[in-house]
């Protein structure tokens, strides 16, 4: 069970990495961040709001609802990229 739990804790670190780095690859140019600025806001809820589905799963010990809260993660973290 303690294997189980730093591997579930290793891959939501790296989601959570990769998550940021996806985040920094917008656009430099003045065009695209006026015409974007919207759609950037919007990205950065839905970033914010994977991260919180993410931390939900971290604190909590295995329960019945642990693999629904993870297919929630999945399917959220799915809809950024």
């Amino acid at each position: 069970m303690k294997h189980f739990k730093k591997s579930i804790l290793i891959l939501l670190a790296m989601i959570f990495a990769m998550s940021m780095v996806m985040v920094g690859c917008g656009s430099s140019s003045e065009e695209g961040s006026a015409a974007g600025s919207s759609a950037a806001v919007s990205d950065e809820e839905a970033a914010a709001a994977v991260d919180e589905l993410i931390a939900a799963i971290q604190v909590q010990e295995y329960t019945e609802d642990t693999e629904a809260q993870c297919l929630a993660a999945k399917e959220a973290w799915d809809a950024l990229t």
